[in-house]
Order: C-alpha cells, then sequence, then structure tokens
C-alpha cells in the first residue's frame, strides 16, 4: 500500500499530463479506502494516521498539478483566440476559446 503511494508521488514530481490524473487519483482512493478497512489496532494508530495524512498530501499535490495544467490550458487556448479576428472573439467564453485550441 505505502509502496503504491510512493509510487503515485514520485510520478507526481516527474511530472504528469492531464490524462494520468483519473489514473492517480483512482489510485489514491483505492489506498484511501484499503487504510480505512484495515482496521488498525490502537499501538497503530500513529502509522495509521501518518499514512493518512500523507494521502491527503499527495491529493493536495494532485490537485494543484491539475489546477497547473487547467491554467496552462487556459492560457494556450486564449492565446489562439487572440490571432482570431475581434469579430470571431466576441463573447468568447473558456470552453468557446479551448474549443479554439483544438481546431
Amino acid at each position: 500500500m505505502y509502496d503504491r503511494l510512493r509510487t503515485i508521488e514520485a510520478n507526481l514530481q516527474r511530472g504528469v499530463t492531464a490524462s494520468d490524473l483519473p489514473g492517480f487519483e483512482s489510485g489514491l482512493a483505492n489506498i484511501d479506502r484499503e487504510i480505512s478497512i484495515l482496521g488498525i489496532p490502537k499501538k497503530y494508530s500513529e502509522m495509521f494516521f501518518n499514512i493518512k495524512s500523507h494521502v491527503d498530501v499527495v491529493r493536495g499535490r494532485l490537485e494543484m498539478r491539475r489546477a497547473e495544467l487547467h491554467s496552462q490550458t487556459a492560457t494556450a487556448a486564449w492565446r489562439v483566440a487572440l490571432t482570431k479576428s475581434p469579430g470571431q472573439c466576441r463573447g468568447l467564453e473558456f470552453g468557446d476559446a479551448r474549443r479554439l485550441l483544438i481546431t
């Protein structure tokens, strides 16, 4: 379990794409669920809370990476939108600009 958590964390440090995120989120959810099911004796409660905290830290890093990727996509989309004529950009919203990036 802890090995899987460290693997996810190591992959995040190397950099991931938006398509990688759902797999990492799923992996974290599975680890979190397994930890909760274990039924840890009280004498190991400190280790239990340590790994739960580590899962939360990695989940936070994953969310920061998601926000970073979203921001990069939005910036690129608006750059493409700015190359269009003013008439094409009137009333443009983020989803529209993103579609311009894709097309």
